[in-house]
C-alpha cells in the first residue's frame, strides 16, 4: 500500500497534510497528526524521514550584544584630584558608577534574552521530537506488521460508539479542518473529539511586537527625545539620555531597544523602522509565532500578508477606533503601518473617538512590525 491508496473525504495523505497546515496547524503538528494517521494505515514501504519543523543552525538575535563601557584610568597617589563631578580630565565618581550600572544593565539584559532563547530552543526541540515519536511509531508497525499481523485498511473510518472501559491517552490540542480538536490515544485507535475551549493567540500582543509598540509610544509622549535627537541617533547616547526612563508599560528604554546594535541612525523614524524590522524578523523565528500571525490575519484563506490584511483584524486597536480608521480610508495593516502618528489621531479623533498621539503611535508601529513578519 503506498500513500497515494489513503484517502479521507477524497483526499490524498498530501492534500491532508496541506489542508491541516492552511488552517493554522504547526507543520510539525501536522506532521504528527498525518504521521499518526498513516501508523495506523499503511503497510511497510521504502521511505525517506526528514523534518518538517525548520530548525535554524543559528539564531542571530540571540548573540550578545554586552560591549564594556566602563574604562578606568588609574589615580596617582598625592597626584590625582578625585571628585564627584565631571570635568576636562576627569570623569568623576558619578560618571564612573554610572558605567558600572550600565554595564550591570547590559549584561543583565544579555542573561534576559539568552534565557528566552532557551525557551524557544526548547520548544522547537519539542516539535522535532514529536515528529521523531510518530516516525517511531510508523517503524515500530512496521514491525508488528512483519511479524504477522494485519491491518485495517488504508481509509479513516469512524470508530462507532467509545466503550465506556476505553482507556483514554490525551496526545494533544490541534485545529483540523478548520476546527479545534483534541487528540487521544485509545485502545479501539486515534480518536479526535471537539476542543472544549478554543486557544485564541493574538500576535500583536507578543513582547516583540509590544516592544516597537511601546518604543513608538515613548518618543511621541515625550517632545524631549526628538528635541534632543533631531537627526544621527546614537543608539548608546539614546540610552545613555533615556535609558532609565520607563515606557507606559513600566520596561526602561534601554530594554524596548535592547535588540538594535550599537550604531548611529539618521533619525529617530529610521531607528524605529530597523526596530520593527529586527523584532518582526525574532517572531518569524517561532514557529507558535508564525502561527498565531497565520490565525489572526487569515493568511493563505483570503490574504497572503500582513500588510493585505482587513484593519478589522489588528483586534490591538478598539473596535470604535478600527472603524473610525476604515471611515478615514485606513482600511488594511499596509495603510496603517504607512500613516504617521498624527494622521492617525486626527482621523481617530475627527469620528468623534477619543484618543491620543501616543495610542496612534502604539498602533501604527505595531502594525509596521507585524507587516514585516511576512
Amino acid at each position: 500500500m503506498t500513500n497515494a491508496d489513503l484517502s479521507l473525504q477524497g483526499m490524498s495523505v498530501e492534500e491532508v497534510y496541506t489542508r491541516i497546515t492552511q488552517t493554522g496547524v504547526s507543520k510539525a503538528e501536522a506532521a504528527t497528526l498525518v504521521g499518526a494517521w498513516i501508523y495506523h494505515n499503511v503497510g511497510r514501504a521504502r521511505r525517506t524521514f526528514a523534518y518538517a519543523t525548520p530548525f535554524a543552525p543559528d539564531a542571530p538575535a540571540c548573540k550578545p550584544t554586552f560591549a564594556r563601557s566602563l574604562q578606568h584610568a588609574d589615580w596617582l597617589d598625592g597626584e590625582s584630584v578625585v571628585q564627584a563631578e565631571e570635568t576636562v580630565s576627569e570623569e568623576g565618581f558619578n560618571r564612573r558608577f554610572h558605567h558600572i550600572e550600565d554595564d550591570l544593565d547590559s549584561l543583565a539584559a544579555d542573561q534576559a534574552r539568552q534565557f528566552a532563547c532557551l525557551s524557544e530552543l526548547r520548544r522547537q526541540l519539542r516539535a522535532l521530537l514529536d515528529e521523531i515519536r510518530a516516525e517511531l511509531n510508523r517503524l515500530n508497525a512496521d514491525v508488528y506488521e512483519a511479524l504477522g499481523t494485519p491491518r485495517t485498511s488504508g481509509t479513516l473510518q469512524s470508530v462507532g460508539p467509545i466503550r465506556t472501559d476505553t482507556h483514554f491517552e490525551y496526545v494533544d490540542t490541534m485545529k483540523f479542518l478548520d476546527k479545534y480538536v483534541q487528540v487521544f490515544n485509545t485502545s479501539q485507535g486515534l480518536v479526535m473529539v471537539p476542543a472544549i475551549k478554543e486557544i485564541n493567540v493574538f500576535p500583536g500582543a507578543d513582547a516583540r511586537i509590544q516592544r516597537t509598540a511601546k518604543m513608538a509610544r515613548f518618543i511621541e509622549e515625550n517632545p524631549e527625545v526628538r528635541r534632543r535627537f533631531p537627526r544621527n541617533v546614537k543608539k548608546e547616547e539614546l540610552v545613555r539620555t533615556f535609558g532609565r526612563e520607563p515606557a507606559a508599560d513600566g520596561t526602561l528604554v534601554r530594554d524596548l531597544v535592547g535588540i538594535l546594535p550599537e550604531t548611529t541612525y539618521e533619525s529617530l523614524d529610521t531607528l524605529m523602522n530597523d526596530l520593527a524590522q529586527r523584532e518582526a524578523a525574532a517572531l518569524r523565528t517561532s514557529d507558535s509565532g508564525v502561527t498565531a500571525i497565520t490565525n489572526a490575519f487569515g493568511l493563505d484563506v483570503d490574504v497572503k500578508t500582513v500588510a493585505d490584511a482587513p484593519i478589522d483584524r489588528f483586534t490591538t486597536i478598539p473596535v470604535a477606533a478600527r472603524t473610525a480608521l476604515l471611515s478615514g480610508g485606513i482600511r488594511t495593516m499596509k495603510d496603517l503601518a504607512a500613516a504617521s502618528p498624527k494622521q492617525v489621531t486626527e482621523i481617530v479623533t475627527g469620528q468623534g473617538v477619543v484618543t491620543s498621539l501616543g495610542d496612534a503611535a502604539e498602533w501604527t508601529f505595531g502594525a509596521k512590525a507585524l507587516t514585516f513578519t511576512r
